[in-house]
């Protein structure tokens, strides 16, 4: 985790694109057991209150892929 937390500090507001996928495929039937989608919205929460973007965005991208891996 500590890698994924590194790179996702590393590309700023671009870490919001895996921050959906993830949560997006975790979210999903099959795949949630391999994906850590809480470990990445925690991440996120971080990143957002470290000023890499805003924390709505992050919100919107957390429920967005919530969203998306129901559908």
């Amino acid at each position: 985790m500590i890698a994924l937390q590194g790179f996702l500090g590393s590309v700023g507001a671009w870490a919001l694109v895996p921050i959906f996928l993830v949560v997006t495929l975790e979210s999903s039937a099959f795949l949630g057991l391999l994906f850590p989608g809480e470990m990445v919205a925690l991440i996120a929460g971080a990143l957002a209150a470290a000023q890499a973007f805003s924390p709505w965005l992050a919100f919107a991208t957390f429920s967005g892929g919530l969203f998306g891996g129901h559908v």
